[in-house]
């Protein structure tokens, strides 16, 4: 006989017959396959499964009602919040709406610029440039139009004309007359040059 025919008649449970007994004594691989069904009849035989005994079936119905209820029964808000995985999975998403709905929070990421109250007060840069730039005063440049001659005052006068001649009173105009004292110049007016002449020619014509 073939393996294949020996093999089926092992299947069916055919009985064991002097052909099959043969051989099987001669094939070693259709004995393998007769050790191997009979481990796999065993194995699902239903005599095999021990029994629980009376107790384990007359508590098996308690058990499977208080099994349902409890799966019925609604989590609560605090065990829903402290569900790991959700609570994991939520906090990238807090993060984003954190980060979206507080601009000063984005403006401070990206670099922002300093604001006018940042900058350093008109104080604070005569004071650094005094102290590191040896700076001991500074003050506006005025342009001589916009000197109110009317505002000149006697000692201003004198301090820019300083050492000038005397003037005779009929090179100036009636108006500027008595406005300083020519008794203190040293130098005639066609000596003075540069600003100095410009200064009082500019301060003679508004006089």
């Amino acid at each position: 006989m073939k393996c294949e025919t020996i093999e089926q008649a092992l299947i069916e449970s055919a009985g064991m017959t002097p052909e099959i007994t043969a051989h099987l004594e001669a094939c070693a691989a259709c004995r393998s396959f007769q050790t191997t069904l009979m481990a796999l009849e065993r194995s699902l035989d239903p005599g095999n499964v021990p029994d629980p005994g009376p107790r384990y079936w007359s508590d098996l119905p308690g058990r499977l009602r208080i099994r349902l209820a409890q799966e019925r029964v609604e989590p609560t808000l605090w065990e829903r919040i402290l569900d790991l995985p959700r609570f994991v999975s939520l906090v990238p998403v807090a993060l984003l709406l954190l980060f979206l709905l507080h601009p000063e929070i984005a403006r401070r990421r990206v670099g922002e610029p300093l604001s006018v109250q940042d900058a350093p007060s008109e104080a604070e840069i005569v004071a650094f440039l005094e102290k590191e730039e040896g700076a001991k005063s500074l003050f506006p440049v005025v342009d001589i139009d916009e000197v109110d001659p009317a505002r000149v005052s006697t000692g201003m006068l004198l301090a820019i004309n300083e050492d000038t001649e005397e003037v005779e009173d009929s090179l100036l105009p009636a108006a500027s007359r008595g406005l300083f004292d020519n008794d203190s110049l040293s130098e005639t007016i066609d000596e003075l040059d540069g600003a100095e002449l410009e200064a009082l020619a500019t301060l003679l014509e508004r006089s």
